[in-house]
């Protein structure tokens, strides 16, 4: 059992011991700490366990689907416990390479900090699709990907990822600007991509 899987059963036992109650939330709180404290300072541990204590943070694992296309196949959806618990990935075993010539770690970290991998571009892709099929659901028109001159708005500098937005909608005669933001729990403090790409 890694030490990512050990701090998040921790963690959630934590939270089965006793009802919701001033005491019991003082007690998980302590408990947490005490974890949190045991866990090397700069280890990845640690990034884990405040990512998986955020709120609704694995509210995923419990949503059902509303339809065939939100459901995730087995492979994903192993895959996104993995990543979830920061346990080792299935394919760790055999050697891998990004094509910007870095050694892929077993956690498949790598994928979500590099600058030339297509996996933060892929996710982000998904994440605002999904968010624009929900609006249509709801009757919501939305464009993707709108220049935000067309708008009527400067952008605040010439960063390419500035110039656009990823969704536009108008709701009851108001404009509505989305943003969609891809980070990384694990994402170390000295990363050269720009907080904004993160």
């Amino acid at each position: 059992m890694s030490v990512s899987t050990r701090t998040a059963k921790r963690a959630n036992d934590a939270h089965t011991d006793c009802t919701r109650t001033p005491t019991c939330d003082q007690l998980d709180k302590s408990r947490f700490n005490n974890l949190f404290d045991s866990l090397p300072p700069d280890g990845r541990a640690r990034s884990r366990l405040l990512s998986c204590r955020g709120p609704l943070s694995s509210g995923w694992l419990s949503a059902i689907p509303s339809s065939e296309q939100k459901a995730l196949n087995n492979f994903q959806y192993r895959h996104a416990v993995a990543e979830c618990l920061g346990i080792a990935l299935l394919h760790a075993t055999v050697s891998q390479k990004c094509i910007c010539g870095g050694d892929v770690d077993k956690f498949d970290d790598h994928y979500f900090i590099c600058n030339t991998g297509r996996e933060r571009n892929l996710r982000h892709n998904n994440m605002r699709n999904l968010f624009v099929r929900i609006l249509a659901e709801a009757d919501v028109t939305s464009n993707i990907e709108v220049s935000l001159h067309s708008l009527g708005i400067t952008p605040p500098d010439d960063n390419p990822n500035s110039q656009r937005m990823d969704i536009y909608s108008v709701i009851d005669g108001y404009d509505y600007l989305l943003d969609v933001t891809i980070t990384h729990p694990c994402q170390p403090d000295d990363s050269p991509i720009p907080f904004t790409e993160r």
